[in-house]
């Protein structure tokens, strides 16, 4: 007797791609057996999901030895489906592997799947693009790689970086948000919406989408910014080849000063940007397409929002196009990640945004001391008419009963799981407490498995994520926002969570801890309670308290709604950014001189540079001695 059917899924780019599709597949093949094709490093990420049945894992790390493996294991099973995602456009050495890996498993169909179901069949015209995309390649990267090895023997070692100059008033600058849409990603769609009204009249602002993100569901914020915005479109193995000998032939001392600057530590490989395994999202080598569209653009100022893999392609653009960049960065700087070069970024920077004053401190630890005085504060910040487009008139929740709610990625920094263990601890208690949990990400099964064994699901409801305005017709006007954010052992934390922001303008008390920058919006029993991280006792203890206490909580959340309005406009941040950026470029902003924080104290630097002095005499005391005391005449303060 033939048991259920069987569906192989193999890998998109991104995990979060997989998992979405992986969903979709889940709810339109109810009755298949899935399987899922990952790599070695998303085995964590998948581990506990759902509805899989089986996982084979692609290593390409291991050699040929453990792919034939691979391919043996896929043809022992006889697939009804194999299902590979696909985006228009799109090729790649991720594509072409996928492609041939869903050839090669034995399958009665093979399907193509996008952004909608019903999956497609996979076509013959759809196969051999990227096989022959793959050919051109490898045919011609071996000449790309010498050619690069001469380039770096001619060309000396170390590239300047461009020098401030005056700007034009209506020169072009690009903006790089990381992803659009996206739903975590608000906060930065706010700044630069606010950016553009300010600006656009004055100069031309190109808003530039490095990745494209999931339109389903969509922020209000987001549809705004896809009306501006141009995406960096996915290129072919032999248009990214065309790109690099374009800039090789024509910059050879910037692209191997590019080279140089992203060496491996074992010594420089000139074929860096020309293999296979290193055309990722995190590799400098995406940087150079971002380049030729700025060059087409005729950009000549470059700011993007993020330290990981926007501020490496911002970096390799403004290399290339000898323009210069600037970057704001949120917490993506404190968690390691192939090219990092967090010294070299911030160094090359003309200024650099951070999130928090505790994210500044961060960056100054982890950098230089001499950063301090380019490394600025601009919190992430609300429109103050944020409560009125919500249209929040609807009023949701259970009519005389104080719940909990939170909306954000479940993810491990956001500390969730504690929340569903306080939800235990209330009903324990005998407290009627409900609790909202709106979002989703990879500790999604996680947490629900949690409640299940917690015995909570009748009281802790995962909605699934929802546009933020339709998050405050959702829950009640007396509700509790908790946000039990903590710091994670690999570095990665919040800066200041979005919804505690936007939960303060509407009027609801915020119980969260003292992770990062939360405590420089929230003052514990001032603007909302604070608890120590990891302690579902505290949560449960503070969300009780709120609960019993209306006086309090009501007393919570008007001076934490009035804080948010009073320091956390984004029209005045947007503003702060726009001076910055202007007088970055030499050119005076109609909103002042670009703001500046008090100096770190610097006991260690002095106010001219240093000059280093290698010499070689045979004669001592008669020359060294007078050298010294003439250079420290000329390069130190006198003391």
């Amino acid at each position: 007797m033939r048991g259920a059917p069987k569906l192989l899924l193999v890998r998109a780019p991104e995990p979060e791609q997989t998992r979405r599709v992986l969903e979709a597949l889940l709810g339109g093949y109810p009755h298949h057996d899935v399987s899922l094709l990952i790599t070695r490093s998303e085995k964590a990420i998948f581990a506990g999901q759902p509805g899989i049945a089986r996982t084979y894992v692609a290593d390409r790390h291991r050699g040929w030895w453990a792919g034939l493996t691979l391919v043996r294991e896929l043809r022992q099973q006889t697939f009804d489906v194999v299902a590979l995602p696909w985006q228009p456009g799109a090729q790649g050495p991720h594509l072409i592997l996928s492609v041939v890996l869903s050839i090669l498993a034995k399958a009665r169909t093979r399907v193509v799947v996008g952004a909608e179901l019903p999956p497609r069949p996979l076509r013959w015209r759809q196969v051999v693009p990227p096989i022959l995309d793959l050919l051109a390649f490898l045919s011609v990267a071996p000449i790309a790689g010498l050619a690069t090895w001469l380039a770096l023997v001619v060309t000396r070692r170390g590239v300047a970086t461009p020098t401030t100059a005056p700007g034009k008033a209506s020169g072009t600058i690009a903006v790089l948000v990381p992803i659009l849409p996206d739903l975590s990603h608000t906060f930065i769609y706010r700044e630069v919406l606010q950016v553009l009204a300010q600006v656009q009249r004055q100069r031309r602002v190109l808003v530039v989408a490095l990745e494209e993100g999931s339109h389903h569901p969509l922020h209000p914020e987001a549809k705004a910014l896809l009306a501006h915005a141009v995406f960096v479109k996915a290129s072919s193995l032999a248009r990214y080849l065309f790109t690099y000998l374009y800039y090789l032939l024509t910059r050879p001392r910037r692209v191997a000063g590019l080279v140089r600057l992203f060496a491996p530590e074992d010594g420089v490989d000139a074929s860096l940007f020309l293999r296979l395994q290193n055309l990722h999202g995190l590799h400098p080598s995406r940087g150079l397409a971002l380049a030729r569209l700025l060059e087409r653009e005729g950009v000549e100022y470059v700011h993007g929002y993020g330290m990981s893999y926007p501020a490496t392609r911002a970096l390799v653009a403004a290399r290339l196009l000898w323009v210069p960049f600037s970057i704001s960065t949120f917490v993506d700087f404190d968690y390691d990640y192939p090219f990092k070069r967090l010294a070299e970024k911030v160094g090359e920077a003309r200024f650099v945004v951070a999130c928090t004053r505790y994210c500044k401190n961060r960056l100054v630890a982890l950098t230089d001391a001499r950063n301090a005085d380019k490394i600025h504060v601009i919190h992430h910040s609300l429109d103050l008419r944020y409560g009125e487009r919500t249209g929040a008139g609807d009023v949701g929740g259970r009519p005389g009963r104080v719940d909990v709610f939170v909306a954000c990625r479940l993810v491990a920094k956001k500390g969730l799981e504690y929340l569903v263990q306080a939800c235990a601890r209330l009903r324990d208690r005998g407290l009627d407490v409900g609790c909202r949990i709106m979002g989703d990400c990879e500790e999604g099964p996680r947490l629900k498995g949690l409640a299940a064994e917690l015995g909570v699901t009748d009281r802790v409801w995962f909605t699934g994520p929802l546009p933020n305005d339709q998050i405050w017709s959702t829950v009640g006007p007396q509700d509790v926002c908790v946000a039990p954010s903590v710091y994670c052992g690999d570095g990665d934390r919040d800066g200041i969570p979005v919804i505690i922001l936007e939960a303060l303008s509407q009027g609801h008390a915020v119980v969260t801890t003292p992770v990062s920058g939360i405590p420089e919006v929230i003052e514990d029993g001032v603007t909302g309670l604070l608890v120590p991280e990891r302690d579902a006792g505290a949560l449960a203890d503070a969300i009780e308290r709120l609960v019993k206490d209306d006086a309090l909580r009501k007393e919570l959340a008007r001076a934490g709604r009035e804080r948010v309005r009073k320091h956390f406009n984004v029209e005045d941040k947007a503003g702060e950014l726009i001076a910055l950026i202007e007088s970055a470029r030499g050119v005076e902003s109609a909103r002042g001189a670009a703001p500046r924080e008090a100096a770190v104290p610097q006991a260690s630097v002095h106010e001219k540079p240093l000059v280093s002095v290698v010499l070689v005499n045979h004669n001592g005391a008669r020359f060294i001695d007078p050298l010294f005391e003439s250079l420290g005449r000329q390069t130190h303060r006198p003391a």
